[in-house]
């Protein structure tokens, strides 16, 4: 308890009104559930910083669903994860409290997975999936991704009337300078 006091005091104070607002667990364009400000504080971030970041993180919600997890995360109901960048940053943080961003740069998607990413050499935020399903992309333009599911696999990426627009090549393959507009889903089995 000593320990969160003196984070929380290291909060600045328009953080802080702004979760008092919302109360934990809320969401919405003008507040920072509190346990999320305190992450992005513990971090180093600045108040503009946490909003943002807020703020980016409700916009996938709203497009992608699932649950927030983490000041930069969600998790789309156990089946993947979201990892938010702070703009112009090249990757998304491991913040404190939130699991690993497994969609690494440096080492590509981990070995079942298949990884997308909002900028082009696997930059940006990223979309870890999983579980075999059918994933919202929730970004559009320059982008690029990673398949390393098991040898063979195919994904397959759709527009938003249900028509597929393109199929990956058999895993292990990616597409470093892709292109996410017209792709509303992928299903990445």
């Amino acid at each position: 308890m000593l320990v969160e006091s003196m984070v929380l005091r290291a909060i600045p104070m328009s953080v802080l009104a702004l979760a008092a607002v919302a109360g934990p667990g809320a969401a919405s364009t003008s507040a920072v559930p509190r346990e999320f400000a305190v992450q992005g504080t513990s971090a180093g971030l600045t108040s503009a910083q946490i909003t943002t970041l807020q703020s980016r993180t409700e916009r996938y919600l709203a497009v992608m669903g699932g649950r927030q997890t983490g000041l930069n995360k969600i998790d789309l109901d156990g089946k993947g994860t979201v990892s938010i960048a702070l703009p112009g940053e090249a990757h998304p943080r491991n913040l404190p409290g939130t699991t690993s961003d497994y969609c690494g740069w440096l080492t590509g998607a981990p070995y079942g997975r298949f990884c997308a990413y909002s900028g082009t050499w696997y930059t940006g935020d990223s979309i870890d999936m999983y579980y075999c399903d059918r994933y919202t992309i929730g970004f559009s333009g320059p982008g690029s991704w990673d398949n390393n599911q098991s040898t063979g696999t195919r994904a397959r990426m759709y527009n938003n009337v249900n028509r597929v627009v393109y199929t990956t090549p058999p895993a292990a393959s990616h597409d470093r300078d892709g292109n996410w507009t017209g792709i509303a889903y992928v299903r990445n089995c």
